[in-house]
């Protein structure tokens, strides 16, 4: 009976291994990507879209395929660092994080043999996320010219309202970067932060005395933007956005900023550089937006908020390619 018990024990023990094995192999055909995202909105999609189409494109070239693990943490920054540990724990062959956050957590996870690629992070190397595991692009976009964007939708206007979270480190950066602008113009810059999403309408209602409004790259405003449209729109205050994903109808009037989707490609293209072994990544750092800046204008929130139509047409004009 000893013997029999030890015999069977030693089977499902084989068993049990053989199925673990089973459950670990990887398809040397496969590229197993994980994909952590702060939260739901057209900017960030976008760039995830660029990211996924362009690998698909690269792995169907090469008789190859790539399965994505998607995780959105729904602006949960603790269910981020559970995603990012799950993540992991699939033993991917590189990972990518969607926003300053998703991409903190997943750097300060990583296995040291993962690669981490990030994208729509405005200010890497000041979040300490290129380290050498890691790379990715920056979403940056140029404040300078969107707030000289303002002067050609209001002429005459005076004084701006900048509208952003409070404790997103990327809009404060933005924030100097849009006080630095008004002051060569001679413009004056009212700050409105908001820490929370529950505090916008609030702080929302309460602007006034301002000829536009400029918000830039903020996740939680760009969750928000339709809310706040309504309001500052109702009271004829254009708002002027960092990206064109908040510009869709019933939102920002208009914006000169990056193609979130473009940045993914480009992302993308660093991290084929690595599955082709062309790079390492240690060696990759970040990059800019490579590509010009894009106007776009939502003709009927223009209309909305109060400009005229000869003013939009002139507009689409000035800035036609």
């Amino acid at each position: 009976m000893k013997k029999l018990l030890s015999f069977l024990l030693t089977a499902v023990m084989a068993c049990t291994l053989l199925f673990t094995v089973g459950c670990n192999t990887k398809d040397e055909n496969t590229v197993y990507v994980g994909v952590l995202q702060v939260a739901t909105h057209d900017a960030l999609d976008n760039a995830r879209k660029g990211f996924e189409d362009t690998l698909n494109a690269w792995a169907t070239a090469n008789g190859k395929k790539v399965e994505f693990n998607r995780q959105n943490a729904n602006g949960d920054s603790q269910n981020e660092l559970t995603l990012a540990d799950s993540i992991f724990s699939s033993n991917p062959d590189l990972v990518l994080g969607i926003a300053t956050s998703s991409a903190r957590a997943l750097v300060n996870a990583a296995p040291t043999s993962t690669p981490v690629f990030f994208t729509a992070v405005t200010d890497p190397a000041s979040e300490n996320l290129v380290r050498e595991n890691s790379a990715g692009t920056s979403d940056m976009n140029p404040v300078a010219e969107q707030i000289a964007l303002i002067r050609e939708i209001k002429p005459n206007a005076e004084t701006i309202g900048f509208l952003y979270n409070s404790s997103e480190n990327n809009s404060v950066t933005q924030f100097n970067l849009a006080q630095d602008k008004c002051e060569e113009l001679g413009l004056t810059l009212l700050s409105f932060p908001v820490a929370q999403s529950s505090d916008i309408s609030t702080v929302v209602d309460s602007i006034s005395g301002v000829d536009a409004v400029y918000i830039p790259t903020d996740n939680l405003m760009a969750e928000n933007i339709t809310l706040i449209c309504s309001i500052l729109h109702a009271k004829h205050i254009p708002v002027v956005a960092g990206e064109s994903g908040m510009c869709e109808d019933g939102e920002a009037v208009v914006t000169l900023g990056i193609n979130y989707y473009d940045l993914g490609v480009q992302t993308a293209q660093m991290a084929i550089k690595v599955l082709n072994g062309e790079a390492n990544i240690a060696d990759l750092s970040f990059e800019f937006y490579n590509k010009e800046p894009s106007f776009f204008i939502n003709e009927q929130n223009a209309l909305t908020a109060g400009l005229s139509q000869s003013l939009i047409d002139s507009l689409k004009s000035a800035h036609a390619a």
